[in-house]
């Protein structure tokens, strides 16, 4: 669990990256997709889970689905962003999905893969231009350090140096800064048994773990009328249920989730031709900083393929909840000097 001074660092930062671009933002609209053809991680629940108790406070609307059928223009176009959690298996969509997903991106739409989802689409050179890397394989279950190369990051701010935690460690079958993304976080390999391949020869060096792509690399050409292709983003961490329990893990996914956001080529931000019709985002106001260290949140949506919802959270609580908690991570430090 992240200490209160950490936690409230990360607040201020996370609810300052979905304010950066200029002109009216709207609440950003998610759909988290988990299908499964392939291995189905125990954890993908707990995501769900996670995602709808945090979705307030990151000031982010989300829908979920497994339904490949989502995949089609009309649909896509209400999101501003895709984020696949521990997806997986070659044929999770078909091809028509395929299509749309990457005229989705193509159109100015964000996405953002977590952990399994290196496994899905692996034929497709579409998703390997979007995603940026394709699974290889992993060791066995086990604790590993992890390494941050960006200290300014939103998916790296709130992570310590050297972040030693149990995970599956990800090798991959290509090198993702070919499809010109930028690692954001590496992995110690002497800092875990490699014991399931042939080290990753194809990955390039150090060892990429979470990265992201901008525009235009991440979906060429661009269709008419699109401001630019989304960003993406990809982090191969988030295999345990106790993972996405972990503030600091919660910290590093809606980091990676505002960054990737803020392309700013949706609708959401007053631009492009995919996007939120949400409601504009008021001023913040100042409300009663919240206790870092609770759990229990608004109840996690239930998994379905209903239209997206029209409600949305205001950004105006986590911002205003952010400059709170700045403070009081500034006395915090005052009182221990």
């Amino acid at each position: 669990m992240l200490s209160f001074g950490a936690a409230a660092l990360s607040a201020f930062v996370l609810g300052a990256g979905l304010v950066q671009a200029d002109g009216p933002v709207h609440t950003p609209r998610v759909l988290v997709f988990t299908g499964t053809t392939g291995f189905r991680h125990d954890s993908i629940p707990t995501a769900i889970e996670v995602l709808g108790q945090n979705a307030d406070r990151f000031g982010i609307s989300f829908n979920f689905t497994e339904d490949k059928g989502a995949f089609n223009d009309n649909y896509l176009k209400n999101f501003d962003g895709l984020l696949f959690v521990s997806a997986s298996g070659e044929d999770v969509l078909d091809q028509d999905g395929q299509d749309a997903f990457h005229r989705y991106v193509q159109s100015g739409g964000h996405y953002m893969g977590v952990h399994c989802a290196a496994t899905a689409l692996t034929n497709s050179t579409m998703f390997r231009q979007t995603q940026g890397g394709i699974f290889n394989y992993h060791p066995s279950f086990q604790n590993a350090t992890f390494l941050k190369l960006d200290d300014n990051h939103p998916s790296t701010v709130n992570l310590p140096k050297e972040w030693r935690y149990p995970e599956e460690v990800y090798f991959f079958a290509n090198n993702p800064r070919n499809e010109k993304a930028i690692v954001y976080l590496t992995v110690n390999e002497s800092s875990f048994n490699n014991d399931g391949g042939d080290g990753g020869p194809n990955q390039g060096s150090p060892h990429p773990i979470a990265w992201g792509i901008e525009s235009p690399y991440s979906a060429v050409p661009l269709l008419a009328g699109a401001p630019g292709a989304g960003r993406t983003f990809y982090t191969g961490l988030g295999h345990a249920n106790e993972t996405w329990h972990d503030e600091v893990f919660i910290g590093h996914i809606f980091g990676g989730l505002a960054w990737t956001l803020d392309g700013a080529t949706t609708k959401a931000y007053g631009v492009g031709i995919v996007g939120s019709d949400l409601p504009l985002k008021p001023k913040p106001v100042p409300v009663a900083a919240p206790d870092v260290n609770v759990t229990n949140g608004p109840a996690a949506p239930s998994v379905s393929n209903a239209q997206p919802s029209g409600s949305g959270a205001s950004l105006s609580a986590p911002l205003a909840s952010a400059l709170v908690l700045g403070a009081a991570l500034i006395g915090a430090i005052a009182c221990a000097l």
